[in-house]
């Protein structure tokens, strides 16, 4: 029997999580190490790409929830 990593969430949940602190973490040590956020134009454009990414991150999820809709509508109208 084929066996997924999803069978397996709190293995899946360690995995996403630890290398997601530890890149956090050596990001946050880079900047403090080179100052990055004392120059006002590089403060600038780390904001409009935080920006960029939490709306694409909202794009993503709005489209996962909006996916499987209309496979639901279709299964309750038509039958199985």
């Amino acid at each position: 029997m084929l066996q997924s990593l999803f069978d397996y969430p709190w293995f899946l949940a360690v995995g996403l999580f630890f290398p997601l602190f530890i890149a956090l973490e050596l990001g946050w040590q880079l900047s403090w190490r080179t100052q990055v956020n004392s120059d006002t134009d590089n403060h600038e454009q780390i904001g409009k790409l935080r920006d960029a990414l939490l709306l694409l991150l909202t794009f993503v999820v709005g489209f996962t929830c909006y996916g499987p809709e209309p496979l639901r509508y279709a299964r309750s109208t038509f039958g199985r």
